[in-house]
């Protein structure tokens, strides 16, 4: 298991996967900043204001994700995997194991990263009725989110009949849910992205440890 780990972390795997990650976050966060430019006349038919903050809100976050994809995140992992490229195979130098018996605290780490992982997805929208056309990355697809929201408030406001009841109930629920979720989402994307960073750093510092000092 732990010549799988390394190899999954190493110069032929983990220096390239983690540059076609930042190149990835770039072009996300780019698309995320021009889709909330763009003119939408939904806002305009939404007249609860909870609704229409909970819209706005998810705007603004789904903006704010956007910079720091394309300004910081991004550029980061790009950065870091041209470092190591430097370093692994014009230097030569080795990449340090990070699975030995002295880094037993990884793994309280790796239980991080599934509580991350399960703050964000605990936050996507319920697929069922409601099939985007998009994967949502992490539960943070605001644009499936967004649809998913304005698709359940139209819902609502045209059940009336007392047979409808029980459908506007599960919508109400759902959508209730939608309002509360986005917490939820910050949470577990400050907690996964931190993790990505310190594992970048971390790599590149005991590269530079183990080679330079030994």
């Amino acid at each position: 298991m732990d010549t799988l780990l390394d190899f999954v972390l190493s110069r032929w795997l983990g220096v390239p996967l983690l540059f076609a990650i930042g190149f990835w976050l770039r072009r996300e966060g780019l698309y995320r900043i021009g889709y909330e430019r763009l003119h939408d006349e939904r806002p305009h038919y939404i007249k609860d204001r909870d609704i229409w903050l909970l819209w706005r809100r998810l705007g603004r976050f789904n903006h704010n994700i956007g910079w720091w994809y394309s300004r910081v995140l991004g550029p980061y992992f790009m950065l870091m995997a041209l470092v190591a490229f430097v370093l692994l195979w014009i230097l030569r130098w080795e990449l340090t194991s990070w699975f030995d018996e002295q880094r037993q605290q990884l793994f309280p780490i790796a239980l991080l990263v599934v509580l991350a992982w399960v703050l964000c997805h605990c936050a996507t929208p319920i697929q069922e009725p409601f099939s985007g056309q998009r994967i949502p990355a992490m539960g943070l697809d605001i644009e499936h989110y967004k649809d998913t929201v304005y698709t359940l408030y139209q819902r609502i406001e045209v059940q009336h009949d007392y047979w409808q009841l029980g459908d506007k109930a599960n919508d109400q629920f759902h959508l209730d849910w939608l309002r509360f979720a986005p917490r939820l989402m910050v949470v577990g994307a400050i907690i996964w992205y931190s993790i990505m960073v310190s594992w970048a750093a971390m790599a590149l510092l005991l590269t530079l440890q183990t080679n330079l000092f030994g």
